[in-house]
């Protein structure tokens, strides 16, 4: 069944927002009655919800009474999994409430067949905020007051559009599901197979057509006039994440700020300071953009179909890249391949830091070069050679070591092993085919050395920096995450502090090295391939091990890099060692039965006992208990002596898996409608076209100062990718604070009539308590704010905009220079 959208829309008069803390689990056993007063007709009441990042089926009843008369207004059921967290939800009808001088309301609220879990809250303030009204619990009169606001011109419609979106994927998917019932199921997999680069570019262009992206830009719905915009503002399927902020919160709003500066050299956007658009935002149109074959979508096409190209590009072509690397591995053993693909690229490590480059670009470059040394007609090794030197350029200028360092290892070994591999085919070489290998790699060369001239500003900036240009590491204490990915499999589906760093790849360790290892001592030690992938596993398993001595460390470059990192690349090494075993476990004796019960056993132990310290939570417990049972059973059947149906299942088990979780970390939106449609980013776009060199900052929020930029307004508090030296010597001119700001960081201004302070919160966060007067240091002309500034008018600040929570103030420097 396809749910229909109904969108809720209406004007909420907040009359308390302090969020502090929240009244509870809702359910049968609570009642919450908030009294207010109206003195206007209104349709319903707004609550800030919570629903602790879970979707929780219940109903939840919410009643209206007029306190005098004792009469309900309103009585309305909601099912408790329409609801958002921390998002304002409204509780309201078309019909008006009839209202014609003040008069007091109580609304009561209460939970029915509420399903076991953390449950839905709503937010609420410790202590009075709300002085006309009184919070009760069960009849227990509460310090504070809830998170609520009053309706007005609400309205529900339905989300036509979202349900047409979503009809076009169930269909799709659906129609390929039926397709299995009236034809031959092997001859179905041939024609995808052959056919399966078309069908790509197919899914492509639908992805792109659509605006589809994987973006968790649906988090400024929670922060930005929430439940305002249009119906996109939420995503189609799934649910956002607010832990990638480095995606939603920093990447994102500094790639569409490129778009206001056409895509030129230079941007004055980020940071309200002219920087190289390479490294304010990661777009510039010249020739180092062939560097980032994903990133064309935004000079072709703009920003809302750039996101979806980028997204779709990646998603798309990035599995197919995993599964030809896995052919090649595995001799051509097409579901093993489908199975290790899907476990590299719908990896919970993957998914959760919203897909790396080193992955793409490293194995496209790989792929690329194997059929090119093996390709004998000229147009086909002309797209091959291009393939390999933009894919090289990608990987080289990604700029990211302590993945790449590691990365390069492993690519490095299957390099040497595909060269040797095919020495035959390089020994008939002529001197036209050498030249045309060579001017390829010039072709890469020049690719990369332009990205880093354009980038290097960038580059020196850092590199000067407390962090991240101050980090070294010689290893050490990582490699137990290797046993994570039992656990990893549940981060979609329950709560975790910190799910992108739990993401690791499904490689069943140490189950894979055994098999490796039984695979090699079955073949006697003749696979060049396994002595090529065991020799950097070795270097970098030591190095998650113990900590290196100082020299070696710096010999193998691993203090680029870190030991949280290179265990990531370790487990996709683990992947390709598995696969690589598991295709020569075809041509060899394998495991007797008890043998592999033992094996997997242990495996499976292992990897439980690492998860079970996550395990907070019953559900947590239960969802891995499953899991832990479900990977044992195919562990057994992929090496013991079992038939091979039972081994063809696990392998199709494994990918379904790898897959249905993977799918699940990320949403599915459509467009950039949660930052666009907001009234107040029309505002703002409003001012920015009037007044173009005005620059701002936001205050009170981080959110606010990087939804600026995406909105195209010059903002010196956007996420300081490098830090504006600038702006800080106004501040601290002797630097005494640098070890504060010298850093990439979001920065938090509260404007105060105190002095002047900043302070580091976090190794990426400084809070700076910014006095009024000091505003005159800078030229600031606007303040984008999430509460009304009380002392604006005193301190020469004009409200010139106030709507749905957001505030947006003039500067008159005239008032604020004589205060001063």
């Amino acid at each position: 069944m396809i749910q229909k959208s109904v969108v809720r829309s209406g004007e909420s008069e907040i009359i308390q927002s302090q969020n502090v803390t929240n009244a509870g689990k809702i359910n049968s056993r609570v009642l919450i009655s908030q009294s207010f007063e109206a003195a206007e007709p209104f349709q319903g009441v707004a609550f800030l919800m919570g629903t602790f990042g879970e979707k929780q089926h219940g109903i939840l009843q919410v009643k209206i009474i007029e306190q005098q008369t004792g009469k309900t207004v309103f009585n309305k059921s909601y099912n408790t999994s329409t609801f958002e967290d921390n998002k304002y939800f409204c509780f309201a009808s078309e019909q008006e409430i009839d209202v014609h001088e003040p008069t007091m309301y109580e609304v009561l609220i209460t939970g029915k067949l509420v399903q076991p879990g953390l449950g839905t809250t709503i937010w609420c303030s410790e202590d009075d905020q709300y002085e006309k009204g009184i919070l009760k619990i069960n009849g227990e009169e509460q310090s504070g007051d809830l998170c609520f606001g009053i309706v007005h011109d609400y309205k529900e419609t339905m989300g036509w559009g979202i349900f047409a979106r979503r009809c076009e994927i169930i269909l799709l998917i659906a129609f390929f599901f039926v397709l299995h019932c009236f034809i031959d199921i092997k001859k179905l997999y041939e024609f995808v197979y052959q056919n399966r680069v078309w069908i790509a570019i197919a899914l492509f262009i639908f992805c792109v057509a659509n605006k589809f992206n994987g973006s968790s830009v649906s988090q400024y719905d929670n922060y930005i006039q929430p439940g305002e915009g249009s119906e996109y503002v939420s995503p189609l399927f799934g649910t956002s994440r607010s832990i990638r902020s480095d995606e939603w919160l920093v990447s994102v709003p500094r790639s569409l700020s490129a778009e206001y500066t056409d895509y030129g050299k230079m941007n004055d956007i980020v940071r309200a300071t002219e920087t190289t658009n390479l490294s304010a935002s990661g777009l510039y149109l010249n020739y180092s953009a062939l560097a980032k074959p994903a990133d064309w979508g935004y000079y072709l096409f703009g920003s809302e179909y750039g996101i979806s190209f980028v997204w779709s590009f990646r998603m798309i072509f990035g599995f197919l890249f995993s599964f030809e690397l896995c052919m090649i591995i595995s001799k051509k053993k097409k579901l093993l391949s489908v199975m290790g693909g899907t476990v590299i690229w719908f990896s919970s490590f993957n998914m959760w830091w919203s897909t790396v480059t080193w992955l793409i670009a490293g194995q496209a470059a790989i792929v690329f070069f194997y059929y090119f040394v093996r390709e004998k007609r000229l147009a086909k090794r002309l797209f091959f050679g291009a393939g390999i030197a933009i894919s090289a350029a990608n990987f080289v200028v990604d700029l990211y070591p302590a993945w790449q360092v590691p990365a390069g290892y492993v690519y490095l070994a299957l390099l040497i092993w595909i060269i040797i591999d095919n020495r035959d085919c390089l020994k008939n070489y002529r001197i036209k085919d050498w030249m045309l290998a060579g001017g390829f790699f010039v072709f890469m060369i020049s690719i990369i050395g332009m990205y880093l001239y354009n980038y290097m500003d960038y580059m020196t900036a850092i590199m000067n920096t407390v962090y991240p240009g101050g980090r070294t590491y010689y290893g050490g204490f990582s490699i137990d995450k290797l046993c994570g990915y039992l656990i990893s499999l549940t981060t979609p589906y329950t709560d975790f502090t910190n799910p992108s760093e739990m993401g690791c790849f499904y490689g069943l360790f140490p189950f894979s090295v055994i098999v490796f290892a039984y695979a090699l001592i079955q073949k006697k030690g003749k696979n060049l391939l396994m002595w090529c992938l065991l020799i950097p596993a070795v270097i970098m398993g030591f190095y998650c091990i113990i900590p290196l001595p100082h020299t070696i460390a710096k010999l193998t470059l691993l203090t680029f890099s870190m030991p949280k990192r290179v265990v990531d690349v370790l487990g996709y090494l683990n992947v390709l060692m598995l696969v690589a075993a598991l295709s020569e476990l075809r041509e060899v004796k394998r495991m007797k039965l008890p043998v592999g019960i033992i094996f997997a056993g242990i495996s499976t132990g292992m990897a439980f006992v690492y998860a079970y310290g996550y395990c907070d939570r019953k559900i947590k417990l239960a969802f891995l208990m499953i899991i832990t049972l479900l990977t044992f059973i195919l562990e057994i059947c992929l090496v013991s002596d079992v038939n091979w149906q039972k081994k063809n299942a696990s392998q199709a088990v494994i990918a379904g898996i790898a897959v249905i979780t993977g799918l699940s970390v990320n949403p599915l939106t459509c467009g950039l409608d949660a930052i666009y449609s907001k009234p107040v980013a029309k505002e703002i776009k409003k001012i920015v076209e009037n007044n173009p060199k005005a620059k701002w900052i936001g205050v009170d929020s981080i959110i606010t100062p990087d939804y600026l930029i995406a909105c195209g307004a010059r903002t010196y508090n956007s996420t300081n990718y490098i830090p504006n030296m600038e702006f800080w010597e106004k501040l601290d001119p002797l630097k005494k604070n640098e070890e504060v700001y010298n850093r990439y960081a979001h920065i938090c201004i509260t404007l105060t009539e105190e002095e002047t302070e900043a302070e580091l919160v976090n190794t990426d966060y400084i809070q700076l308590d910014l006095n009024y007067e000091d505003l005159s240091k800078f030229d600031v002309d606007y303040i984008l704010s999430v509460d009304e500034l009380k002392s604006a008018d005193e301190n020469g600040l004009h409200n010139v905009y106030s709507e749905y929570g957001m505030y947006i103030y003039e500067i008159s420097k005239k008032k604020l220079l004589r205060k001063s």
